[in-house]
């Protein structure tokens, strides 16, 4: 499948390396110092690895230097609970080619639900807004509504199950689109897994978006087409489906689960 006008960043590079101490976090993670050896330019980028490899961290960053928040949501979005993002961000720039992203989301599965919360604070506030908010001289006296004018979901994600409001999100994707995932299965069904790795698919090969998701799941790391690439102690490398250590895990455990369990608690 041809990436031809999907990628809108062909790859991140350092800047400000001076200021770099690559023997502390996030430098000193193996993936994160060899991120930009990498090519990016591809429809879908999928990181997987083992927890600690930097996949959230990588993903994060990028959604970061962006200018998207870092909690999540889109670049409308400026709110934190708690600032718990590294400086990776401060530290790399895209590669652009000439094409520009019409729109962009960070699903962040940990903190989706203070982006919900956002977005229901912000439709209040969209409801009571009135021309009363300006001062004599048009300045701002509350919220500008400007901030949050491009709407990727409303208070109604609270009434919905943590699953439902998942899969709404991702239903909110358009054409031309960058979009970052962290994790989205951790809500989701595998019948719906299987309905999002449609949804992305779509997404990426005929609407003209670039999609970079990190996953532990099997079923969302079989998007045809999509660019994997593994993390690990050493580094970071491309991989095929059926060589990544996530599918040969699964597939040893659904071949003989009882004797895989059972090897577990040998003594």
């Amino acid at each position: 499948m041809s990436n031809v006008g999907n990628a809108f960043i062909n790859s991140v590079r350092y800047i400000l390396l001076d200021q770099i101490d690559w023997e502390t976090y996030p430098f000193n993670i193996p993936a994160v110092a060899k991120l930009t050896q990498v090519s990016l330019n591809q429809p879908i980028t999928i990181f997987i690895g083992e927890n600690g490899t930097g996949k959230s961290t990588i993903i994060e960053g990028l959604a970061a230097m962006l200018g998207i928040n870092a909690e999540g949501g889109s670049k409308n979005f400026n709110f934190k609970t708690v600032q718990t993002h590294s400086i990776l961000r401060e530290h790399i720039a895209p590669n652009r080619n000439e094409l520009r992203e019409g729109s962009s989301y960070f699903l962040r599965a940990e903190t989706m639900y203070n982006v919900f919360t956002e977005m229901a604070y912000l439709d209040d506030v969209d409801a009571s807004y009135s021309k009363s908010n300006y001062d004599g001289d048009g300045n701002f006296l509350s919220v500008d509504p400007l901030r949050f004018s491009e709407k990727y979901g409303n208070s109604r994600m609270h009434q919905m199950s943590h699953g439902e409001s998942f899969f709404e999100q991702l239903s909110r994707f358009r054409k031309n689109g960058l979009y970052i995932l962290d994790e989205p299965e951790a809500a989701l069904s595998p019948n719906r897994q299987l309905a999002a790795v449609k949804l992305l698919h779509d997404l990426a090969f005929h609407q003209s978006c670039q999609i970079f998701m990190a996953t532990h799941s099997p079923i969302l790391l079989a998007i045809p087409g999509a660019k994997i690439y593994q993390l690990s102690g050493d580094g970071i490398e491309a991989v095929e489906y059926e060589d990544t250590e996530l599918f040969r895990t699964y597939w040893a455990f659904m071949k003989n689960p009882k004797s895989f369990i059972d090897r577990l608690f040998r003594d």
